[in-house]
């Protein structure tokens, strides 16, 4: 199954891409689906313009925080809105090293410093 998504390298910062449900390609870029390196989709600041300004959305991978130390440079992992349990919220992340994507409950609790995203506008 392809999925809307995929890792990618937006003005050489290491990512994840995330497109919407009724995603057209811009002419004058492309895009490879479930690409599990950072160089098959590459974008300059120009060509990302272009990319966002038709719903795709960056994940740059930036690691995680714990205490006072950040980690993971290279990964992604990020907050969700959703509670998984009292104590913890569902996490997505991504990997380098292994190219894999998972969406998981994270952590004892939500004191980790995980990424958070706005992907909506709020009103």
């Amino acid at each position: 199954m392809s999925y809307l998504c995929s890792h990618a390298t937006v003005n050489n910062v290491k990512s994840y891409i995330l497109l919407p449900d009724e995603w057209l390609l811009p002419m004058s870029t492309g895009f490879t689906l479930n690409a599990n390196d950072w160089t098959t989709n590459g974008y300059s600041v120009t060509s990302w313009a272009t990319m966002e300004q038709n719903g795709a959305v960056f994940l740059p991978a930036a690691g995680f925080r714990t205490g006072n130390g950040v980690y993971s440079i290279g990964d992604g992992s990020y907050w969700s809105y959703t509670l998984g349990s009292p104590t913890a919220a569902w996490i997505f992340q991504f990997y380098s090293t292994t190219g894999s994507v998972k969406a998981s409950v994270g952590g004892d609790d939500r004191c980790d410093g995980n990424s958070v995203r706005l992907v909506r506008y709020l009103d």
